[in-house]
């Protein structure tokens, strides 16, 4: 189905939103004075990294003070205007340390253009936190210098945060702000009169902006949803799945790019796997742990983490912001307060909207659960309501954009599970979703077609009159180029590899470690309760070959896939893997998989091609889909294989992405190699097109097909060496219910 974003309420705007924003605020790309600018980047030859000093992480350079002195870094060339930095101190010992910035200019024989800034700390002090530093420019300076002096006779270092330069002319873009209300439910936020007495303060910043009826995540937990939010990229597109996975530092992010174009960033998150350790905090001047090194109660509260947002708007300097706040009230362990609770069971919501549907020992005790969930609900949308509230009064709501989402939803026995971060069905995937644009424009409408956590990066940029950079796979919701098209979720977690997908009214999940396929008509069935797969094979076989085709992350280690062919047929091979764990993926009832001494396995494919229909020119068209097996060789992912025929048969197979096909009695990889390998994020077809039209198979000339088997290896992805990971945070993930 080919079409566009329809609305209600205010049909008479259109997809020229985008134009319509930049025109109404004057902000244009073209248009703009030079904004916030990062002279170390700039300049280059600086080696920066993210350093954390109590709750913050900065940018920073490492500055060794040992026995006093002074230290100057090149700024370049800069505009009148103000330098803002921050220093913090790595240790400190009786002695009492000051250290004095000022800016000199080397065309000026090093004088001070501005007055200094000096920072001191008493001997035995606490390192609590980092001190700011603001700096005058009062007219342009060319080949200018920070200088940095220390007082004599210390033993210790100093972090020097990459400087924020904002230019006297700088243009003030519309304020960003980016809150994620963590684990919430769609229903749970529905501005519809069933949940108006939840999340009225949710229901009225509706009324200011696009309400996207069908947001769907892109997982069921917080960090890969997350990293497809900031990035517009699919699961498989970053890369981030497991519990020690890093965000990729060469994936584009939301947060660089504003930056980029002028924006002082920062991100308050009380979620520990939304981290600098995680690699979030690429692109963020400043990234704050609210709560996490302090252990004192297991998550913070939406008041706690909009108190200290308030406090840094209060301090902001002139310059355009992006701020991205995360909040936990919804998430487990619920433990909202007694009034709260209270109200939630006065309005009877919590019984009349309980999803669960068993099992009946723990119905009980989920119920309470909801209930508190709920109320916990109630405290963020009071607490949403107050900070929009805030910004009215700073006067920056009218000219803010303002994108309110969740990553994910949770279960209360809607499946008999409960929680998240297990399956992906729709009490998972469906999410709140609003977005208040500069000057309110387009507010109260509602985008009715299914739209995902992927489109929201592009849509905001879009929205600056910023292009998306290069790569992005989401596309704008506020430009012409938006279609229909396939979202596409995956889960790969504690042992679990799932992988699911919408489109036109349809859903397919694919269990590739179970094997189970299930199939749901979401038109007729939006709870999922009736697998269709059985008695709708061609539309499960159209799903399964969008998720074959490129919209999977692949799990490291060796991958043998089996090719059929149009016709029904059959193969047969033995994999010798070294010990190596083998999940069987993408088999039916018909294959079997044997498990024999020495970590050999036999694998014994029946080919049964399916048939459906394609769109080809406006007309639909018999097609034949031909089947395919796969083999996942895992847990020892650089351990080598070995595949034979059995009996001694000839093995027609094809190496990674090569099209060139060869045949051999015996195929042995010592290890990966350069023909091999493909990446994790370029999942592999059998050939080009899937499909071969019905009427083929009735030409006596046709060619000749036999099943073939493609070998590749996919490396595993970066991530964090367990050892590594800060026993504290280890402490509050499961404090938090995840598993470690």
């Amino acid at each position: 189905m080919i079409g566009t974003l329809t609305s209600r309420r205010r049909p008479i705007l259109t997809f020229a939103a985008s134009a319509i924003v930049t025109a109404s605020l004057g902000w244009g790309c073209a248009e703009r004075h030079t904004d916030a600018s990062r002279p170390f980047e700039k300049v280059g030859g600086i080696p920066l990294e993210a350093k954390q000093i109590s709750d913050t992480s900065r940018l920073s350079t490492l500055l060794p003070m040992a026995g006093g002195g002074s230290t100057a870094l090149s700024l370049g060339d800069l505009p009148a205007g103000s330098l803002v930095t921050h220093v913090a101190i790595e240790r400190i010992g009786p002695e009492r340390i000051a250290i004095v910035l000022d800016i000199s200019a080397t065309g000026s024989g090093g004088d001070p253009v501005s007055g200094s800034c000096e920072l001191i700390w008493e001997g035995g002090e606490e390192l609590d936190r980092w001190r700011a530093c603001k700096l005058s420019v009062p007219r342009k300076v060319r080949g200018a210098q920070l200088r940095v002096r220390y007082s004599a006779g210390v033993n210790t270092d100093a972090w020097v945060a990459s400087p924020i330069m904002i230019p006297e002319r700088s243009a003030l873009g519309p304020p960003v702000f980016v809150i994620m209300m963590d684990t919430a439910r769609l229903d749970a936020f529905d501005p519809g009169e069933r949940f108006l007495g939840l999340a009225s303060g949710f229901a009225r910043l509706a009324e200011d902006a696009i309400l996207f009826e069908h947001l769907r995540a892109s997982s069921s937990w917080t960090r890969t949803s997350v990293a497809t939010l900031l990035t517009g990229l699919s699961p498989s597109g970053h890369d981030v799945f497991g519990r020690l996975s890093l965000l990729p530092a060469d994936v584009p992010a939301l947060q660089s790019e504003l930056q980029q174009h002028g924006y002082v960033t920062a991100a308050w998150s009380s979620n520990p796997n939304v981290l600098p350790m995680w690699g979030f905090a690429r692109g963020f001047d400043a990234f704050v742990d609210v709560g996490a090194l302090e252990w004192t109660k297991a998550k913070a509260d939406a008041i706690e983490v909009f108190g200290v947002v308030r406090e840094a708007i209060r301090a902001r300097e002139a310059a355009p912001i992006f701020h991205y706040i995360h909040l936990m009230d919804p998430h487990a362990p619920y433990v909202p307060s007694e009034e709260h609770l209270t109200a939630v069971r006065e309005l009877g919501v919590a019984a009349d909207t309980f999803p669960g549907r068993g099992p009946d020992d723990l119905e009980d005790t989920v119920r309470e659960d909801y209930a508190k969930y709920l109320a916990e609900v109630v405290d963020l949308d009071e607490q949403l309501e107050a900070f929009v509230d805030f910004l009215k009064a700073e006067d920056l709501y009218e000219s803010a954009l303002i994108l309110v989402v969740s990553d994910h939803g949770e279960e209360f026995l809607d499946h008999g599970g409960r929680h998240h971060g297990r399956t992906l069905y729709e009490e998972m995937l469906r999410v709140p979703g609003i977005m208040k644009l500069p000057s309110n424009v387009r507010g109260g409408e509602v985008m009715e077609e299914p739209v995902g956590l992927i489109d929201l990066m592009p849509t905001v940029l879009d929205a600056l009159g910023i292009a998306p950079p290069g790569g992005v796979e989401g596309v704008s919701l506020l430009s012409g180029q938006w279609r229909p098209r396939p979202h596409v979720s995956a889960l790969s977690l504690d042992g679990r590899h799932l992988a699911g997908v919408a489109y036109d009214g349809w859903k397919l999940i694919s269990d590739y470690v179970g094997g189970e396929e299930m199939l749901f008509e979401l038109a007729s069935d939006p709870h999922e309760s009736r697998n269709r797969f059985s008695d709708s094979a061609g539309m499960a076989d159209t799903l399964r070959f969008i998720l074959d085709t490129g919209a999977v992350r692949q799990p490291p280690g060796w991958h043998v896939r089996v090719c059929g062919c149009p016709v029904r047929s059959e193969f047969e091979f033995m994999a010798l893997t070294g010990g190596a764990e083998v999940v069987g993926a993408m088999l039916e009832d018909e294959d079997v998989l044997t498990a024999q001494e020495g970590g050999t396995f036999t694998m014994q494919s029946v080919l049964r091609p399916s048939r459906a229909q394609r769109e080809v020119f406006g007309r639909l068209q018999p097609v034949v889909v031909p089947d395919q097996d796969e083999l996942v060789i895992t847990g020892q992912p650089d351990a080598s294989l070995t595949i034979t025929g059995t009996d001694s048969q000839q093995i027609t197979y094809a190496l990674g992405r090569d099209k060139q096909r060869s045949t051999s009695d015996r195929l042995v990889f010592e290890g990966p190699t350069a023909a091999t390998t493909v990446s994790a994020r370029e999942p592999l077809a059998c050939s080009d097109s899937a499909f071969v039209p019905a009427i083929q198979l009735m030409k006596a000339d046709r060619e000749p097909c036999e099943p073939y088997v493609r070998v590749w290896f996919v490396p595993s992805a970066r991530v964090m060496a367990e050892e590594e990971v800060d026993p504290a945070v280890v402490e509050r993930l499961k404090a938090l219910g995840y598993t470690w």
